[in-house]
């Protein structure tokens, strides 16, 4: 798996659509790093990798619950849908994947502000040699063979843990 890029939607604190991230991908240059501050989003983005790919999040995650920017909430209008994703374009073998994971919760007038509207939402698409992108129904079983959720951390890892 070589990671292309990674853009982000109203997740966690990212308000609105953020830059998109291009990961180091030179045969010189083959590794990025993400260095910050306490509290600029390092952990966040972390969960963007595990999120996207799996569902899931690293301990000591808090909130796991509210995926979409408390920002974006506020400034919604009571009954309007706002909307969080991630998406993570990445090659594999001979394929282009895209892979984008949607959560979205409805503006209320009742405490949190908020209530989430259904589950979080995988699509995959693909392209081989062809160029031709295809839609890929089996989102767990794919991002599973490319690289399973177990060997993740070996990868995507927290360094303050």
């Amino acid at each position: 798996m070589k990671l292309q890029s990674l853009q982000l939607n109203n997740f966690r604190q990212f308000y609105g659509k953020s830059p998109v991230i291009v990961f180091a991908g030179d045969r010189d240059r083959n590794v990025t790093v993400i260095h910050g501050c306490n509290g600029a989003g390092k952990t966040a983005l972390l969960n963007a990798f595990t999120w996207v790919l799996y569902g899931a999040f690293t301990r000591g995650f808090l909130f796991a619950d509210r995926i979409v920017n408390n920002r974006a909430i506020r400034e919604a209008k009571g009954g309007e849908t706002v909307e969080a994703w991630v998406e993570l374009r990445f090659e594999d073998d001979s394929r282009r994947y895209i892979l984008r994971k949607t959560a979205q919760v409805l503006r209320t007038q009742d405490e949190p502000g908020w209530t989430l509207k259904g589950e979080a939402v995988s699509y995959l698409q693909w392209a081989g040699d062809d160029g031709k992108w295809n839609s890929e129904d089996a989102v767990g079983d794919v991002v599973g063979r490319i690289l399973p959720q177990d060997l993740h951390t070996y990868f995507f890892f927290d360094g303050e843990r």
